[in-house]
C-alpha cells in the first residue's frame, strides 16, 4: 500500500478484491487524519473507499482491525526506508540518515505519519503496542550503525530508545498543532551530537565547569505562577476517586474500552453522583491528569530547590519525579503510557504539562557561561526523551520500578549543557554513593 497516492486511484494490475482493500486501508488514514480515530466510523471509510459496509466486512472485523492493517503496512514501508537509508550513507551521521524517512514522512505525507505516530493510543493498547514495535525496528538499526562505526568516527553516547522517542514525540506533538516539522530534522541532529564525548582537554574543562545559579530563573518563574494562581477550594474526594478510577481502569484496558458505568463502579459511586461532578469520560480522564501533573510537578520541584550545584538538583528533582510516578502508576500510565488517548483538549494539556518539565532545565544555560552548545540546547527534546523512557518502562516492563531509570534519565538531561564526559562522571558518582544504600542501574552502554 502507497501511503501518498490518492485513494481512488488503485493499482489497475491488482485483483479487483485486492482493490476494494487498498481504498478501505487509504480511506481510513485519510479519515483518521483529518478527524482522529475516535471520531472516525465505519461509514466515513467506506463513502470514501466508495464500497458498502458489506464489503468492509468482508476485508475487516471492525474499525481497529482496519487501522491495525493500515498500521502495519505504513510501518513496514517506513521500516523499509530506514533500513535502505542506512545502507546507502553508512556511517554518515547515522542518528540524521537513519530518521531521515520519519521526517519526510511528518513533511510530505502527514496522514501516514498521523497514523503511525499519533493516532495509536486512540486506538488502544494493540496499536500502542504495533507504534513501539515500529520505534524498536528503527532504534535497533541506529544501534547497529553506531555499534559498526569505524575507529574515530564520532557517535553520541545516547540510548537510541531516547533518540528516537524524542523524535517521534515531538513530531506527534507538530503534527497535532499542525506546525512545520523541517526545522526539527537539524535541531534533532544538533541535539544528538552533543553526547559525543569530547577531547581529553574538552573533558577536563567541562568537569571543571561552574556552579549554575541556584535556581534563580526556575524559581522565579515557578514561584510567580504560584503566587499569582487563583486560590482553589480543596478538591472533594469523591471526585478524586472518581478521577483515580479512571486512570486505574484506562491502565488495564485503555481509555477506548473505559465506560462511566465501570468508572463509577471502580469509584464506589452511582452514576448520578459521576454525573454531579463530570460530564461525561473525558472530562473525568482529564481531572486525571491534571491530578498527576500537579503531583508531579510538586514532587520534582521538591527536590529540585536546594543544593546550589544544579547538577544536583536535577538529579533530585527527577529522583523525586520517578518516586512520585512510582507510587501512581495508573496516573503515571494516562498521562506517559496513554498520551493521545483522548480528545484535543486533553491532548493539549498533556503536551503543555509535559514541555513544561523544561523549564527545570533552563539554568543548565547558564553552567558554561557564554556556551554556544549550552544555549541552543533544545530542551522540549530532552523532555520527550525522558517521558519516551518512562513510558515504554512502564508499557514494557510494568514491574520494574522507575526510580531504576534515575541514572539514564539524569544523564540524558545533563549532557547536552555539561557535556557527555561530565555528565557521566557526574551520574557515576551519583550512582556509587546510591550503592552504598541499595544496588543501582546501569549507565548508558559505551560504545565502540
Amino acid at each position: 500500500m502507497s501511503p501518498a497516492p490518492d485513494p481512488g486511484r488503485a493499482d489497475r494490475h491488482l485483483p479487483e478484491r485486492s482493490q476494494r482493500r487498498e481504498r478501505l486501508l487509504r480511506a481510513l488514514i485519510d479519515e483518521v487524519a483529518l478527524s482522529g480515530y475516535r471520531a472516525t466510523t465505519i461509514g466515513q471509510i467506506t463513502a470514501r473507499a466508495q464500497v458498502s459496509r458489506t464489503t468492509f466486512y468482508e476485508h475487516f472485523t471492525h474499525k481497529l482491525d482496519c487501522f491495525l492493517a493500515a498500521f502495519r503496512e505504513l510501518a513496514e514501508q517506513l521500516a523499509g526506508r530506514v533500513q535502505r537509508d542506512l545502507a546507502r550513507s553508512r556511517h554518515l551521521n547515522g542518528a540524521a540518515v537513519g530518521l531521515g524517512p520519519l521526517f519526510d514522512l511528518a513533511e510530505h505525507e502527514r496522514s501516514s505519519a498521523v497514523i503511525l505516530l499519533h493516532e495509536p493510543a486512540a486506538a488502544g493498547i494493540p496499536a500502542t503496542d504495533e507504534r513501539d514495535r515500529l520505534l524498536s525496528r528503527i532504534e535497533q538499526a541506529l544501534e547497529l550503525e553506531w555499534h559498526g562505526a569505524p575507529d574515530g568516527l564520532p557517535v553520541p553516547n545516547l540510548p537510541a530508545r531516547a533518540l528516537v522517542g524524542a523524535a517521534a514525540r515531538e513530531l506527534a506533538i507538530r503534527l497535532h498543532r499542525r506546525e512545520p516539522v523541517g526545522e526539527l530534522r537539524q535541531e534533532l541532529a544538533g541535539w544528538s551530537a552533543s553526547y559525543i564525548e569530547a577531547s581529553p582537554a574538552d573533558r577536563r574543562a567541562a568537569c571543571d565547569g561552574p556552579p549554575a545559579p541556584a535556581g534563580s530563573l526556575v524559581a522565579s518563574r515557578l514561584r510567580g505562577r504560584a503566587d499569582s494562581a487563583p486560590a482553589t477550594s480543596p478538591r472533594p474526594a469523591q471526585s478524586e476517586r472518581i478521577a483515580r478510577a479512571v486512570a486505574e481502569l484506562a491502565e488495564r484496558a485503555s481509555y477506548p474500552q473505559v465506560t462511566v458505568t465501570g468508572i463509577a463502579a471502580r469509584a464506589g459511586v452511582n452514576r448520578e453522583a459521576f454525573y454531579r461532578h463530570f460530564t461525561d469520560k473525558e472530562s473525568a480522564y482529564i481531572a486525571a491528569l491534571r491530578l498527576v501533573f500537579e503531583g508531579a510537578i510538586a514532587a520534582t520541584a521538591a527536590g529540585f530547590f536546594g543544593p546550589r550545584d544544579w547538577r544536583e538538583r536535577v538529579w533530585n528533582g527527577l529522583q523525586g519525579l520517578l518516586g512520585f510516578l512510582d507510587g501512581e502508576r495508573a496516573l503515571a500510565h494516562i498521562a506517559l503510557a496513554e498520551p493521545y488517548a483522548v480528545g484535543p483538549e486533553a491532548i493539549e494539556l498533556i503536551i503543555e504539562k509535559q514541555l513544561g518539565f523544561s523549564l527545570f532545565l533552563e539554568d543548565g544555560r547558564g553552567y558554561e557561561a557564554g556556551s554556544e552548545r549550552a544555549s541552543g540546547v533544545p530542551s522540549n527534546l530532552i523532555v520527550c526523551a525522558i517521558f519516551e523512557l518512562l513510558a515504554r518502562q512502564l508499557r514494557e516492563r510494568p514491574e520494574d520500578s522507575l526510580i531504576s531509570l534515575l541514572p539514564e534519565v539524569t544523564y540524558v538531561a545533563l549532557a547536552p549543557f555539561v557535556g557527555a564526559d561530565a555528565a557521566t562522571d557526574f551520574v557515576t558518582r551519583k550512582v556509587r554513593v546510591r550503592r552504598v544504600r541499595q544496588p543501582g542501574p546501569q549507565l548508558p552502554r559505551e560504545r565502540g
